[in-house]
């Protein structure tokens, strides 16, 4: 009688367990707001930040301001069942850059959200600061609606 006592115990205790890890996975994480009305491709500086544009493009957009130009190629959500910190956890958007005039491809990045990325370090090169930006700041990612908000500066 003991036994089967401690089974039952058991096997309730590891329903329970599983039902719990389950229940933190299948959590919705919270989504940004939209920044509303943006500056676009106007140049501004603050702080000794250039900023060259400020933009809010939807998956499958593309944007430029006659010299380099920027789209938006695909857009993950975070997984909330992920190990935090990992690139797993946090929102991801994949962004190609281009010279505008020819629409040739100089280099895709895949940026999280809250990151801060030189761009010449990576595979854009020197080829990327020719065309006047060096750097992106990736504001906000939002998987749900499907945009991305970012900075690019020089």
């Amino acid at each position: 009688m003991r036994t089967l006592m401690m089974n039952t115990f058991l096997c309730i205790a590891l329903a329970c367990f599983g039902s719990f890890i389950r229940g933190c996975c299948s959590a919705k994480l919270p989504e940004p707001a939209h920044p509303g009305p943006l500056a676009g491709w106007k140049e501004s500086q603050e702080g000794g930040v250039h900023t060259v544009g400020t933009l809010v493009l939807k998956e499958g957009e593309s944007s430029d301001n006659g010299k380099i130009g920027v789209k938006v190629v695909d857009i993950t959500a975070a997984n909330p069942c992920a190990e935090y910190g990992s690139l797993q956890s946090l929102p991801r958007v994949k962004m190609q850059f281009y010279k505008a005039p020819q629409q040739t491809v100089i280099c895709e990045e895949l940026l999280t959200a809250g990151s801060g990325t030189s761009l010449i370090a990576g595979p854009c090169g020197e080829n990327i600061a020719d065309l006047g930006v060096t750097t992106i700041s990736v504001n906000a990612i939002n998987a749900t609606e499907g945009w991305v908000w970012f900075e690019l500066r020089k």
